[in-house]
């Protein structure tokens, strides 16, 4: 919820505790859930990178609390009649980008350790991170219901951390437990300051509770790392040429520092790959009897092989399933066809495209030829990519596996082939497999 004090006191801590008797989920309201849906499109529609992250929140109507709180699974909890009686649609669409905001800054997971046992330090640092939030949200114009805090409200100047901000306020007395009410008296127009809920520090509120009994589930583990990495996406993709009008500085410096290079490049480190998996099987030797050997004339009695040095078969797994992006994949794709070339490739590369089913299989030359196979854009299963490289005939000896990384895989490593190597395209918090060498890609 947005918090609201005029002057920042351990007596307004201690009237804002929610209540220890929770009320459990509430039928919404038809239009209350209509007014949270239109001021969600219109937040959709006013910033529409941040559109993955608004419609990931999973709503819960509920009088438990006064105004409107998310929890660490990105529920979101408000009040049926708050919002269809004092709230505009507009400062509904502002209290919802201030919760967002704490979702993807990641405050709950940038708290102090003590938040997460500790109710009063939980408080202050919701304090803090909501002075980060609003001082931003006043300078975009965002009508923010009530006294939303920002940073002169705790004595600070602006532009802060919630870190520094923190800093600025966790010196401020606690109050003896037994001076902490219970309840929130009814007539308390607002519910008060700190109180976001533990999207904005991690400790569990009571009322987050109502949650199981409403039949509600929260993100799985993981998943908030990848919207904030689509979010990011989308504004730095945004901020180019041609999009959304102008992207507040705050925004597009948040997506770089999520977007940040890793710390190995990743080409240089893709191409050693190549170069070390293509070392290993020229190196590997084999008996041809297909031209005799240089003893032959030595041994007329016998029939003598020659000495050769295998030709590498490499082949490109391209996922073309709906969640890739186009321009990542593609460069990704050209940088492997040239690093294999530059290292000696003189066969044809073998690309297959595959979703959940395999849509293409050829053999090619350059990179020209790739983008015709990319077929697909359904569900993926890279174990069907890996049975397909696996009945390829000859076999391959190094398989590239391009995708997003938004798949399962198969227990065992693929029958015949002598090395895989996983590109990642983005960041993806799912488990590839150890028999595997996973390179994770910057594709800016």
């Amino acid at each position: 919820m947005v918090t609201t004090v005029s002057t920042f006191t351990a007596s307004d801590a201690r009237a804002t505790v929610p209540a220890s008797e929770t009320r459990g989920g509430t039928q919404s309201p038809p239009l209350a859930d209509t007014r949270v849906s239109a001021a969600l499109l219109r937040l959709s529609v006013d910033r529409p990178y941040l559109s993955h992250a608004l419609w990931s929140l999973r709503r819960i109507p509920t009088t438990a609390i006064d105004t409107m709180a998310v929890d660490a699974d990105w529920r979101l909890y408000y009040n049926p009649e708050r919002v269809m009686t004092d709230w505009s649609t507009r400062q509904t669409a502002a209290v919802l980008y201030h919760e967002i905001c704490h979702l993807l800054r990641d405050h709950a997971g940038r708290a102090p350790a003590e938040a997460q046992t500790d109710q009063w330090t939980a408080y202050l640092w919701n304090v803090a991170a909501d002075a980060e939030i609003n001082d931003d949200l006043r300078a975009e114009g965002q009508e923010l219901p009530g006294s939303p805090i920002f940073p002169d409200t705790i004595g600070c100047r602006t532009g802060l951390t919630a870190e520094e901000y923190f800093a600025a306020v966790k010196n401020v007395t606690t109050p003896s437990p037994e001076s902490i009410p219970e309840s929130i008296p009814e007539s308390i127009p607002e519910s008060g300051a700190g109180r976001c809920g533990s999207c904005a520090h991690g400790h569990r509120e009571r009322y987050e509770s109502i949650a199981a009994s409403a039949g509600v589930d929260g993100l799985g583990e993981g998943e908030d790392r990848l919207i904030r990495q689509s979010v990011a996406i989308a504004i730095r993709e945004a901020s180019g040429v041609g999009g959304w009008g102008n992207i507040p500085g705050t925004w597009q410096r948040w997506a770089d520092a999520v977007l940040q290079p890793p710390a190995v490049d990743w080409r240089r480190e893709l191409a050693a790959s190549i170069r070390q998996s293509l070392a290993e099987t020229i190196g590997c030797v084999d008996y041809r009897y297909t031209r005799p050997g240089r003893r032959q004339a030595a041994l007329p009695q016998f029939v003598v092989p020659r000495l050769v040095a295998p030709v590498p078969r490499v082949a490109v797994t391209i996922d073309t399933s709906g969640s890739m992006g186009e321009g990542d994949l593609n460069r990704a794709i050209i940088e492997t066809a040239n690093l294999l070339k530059a290292n000696g490739l003189r066969e044809s590369l073998t690309v297959l495209a595959v979703d959940s089913a395999v849509h293409g299989c050829s053999s090619v030359f350059s990179a020209r030829q790739i983008r015709p196979l990319l077929k697909g854009g359904g569900g993926t299963d890279m174990g069907m990519a890996i049975a397909a490289a696996e009945g390829l005939r000859p076999c391959p000896d190094v398989l590239i596996v391009i995708t997003d990384g938004l798949t399962g895989w198969p227990d065992n490593p693929p029958r015949g082939i002598g090395r895989v190597i996983i590109v990642l395209t983005r960041f993806c918090s799912w488990a590839t497999p150890s028999w595997a060498r996973t390179i994770r890609v910057d594709t800016r």
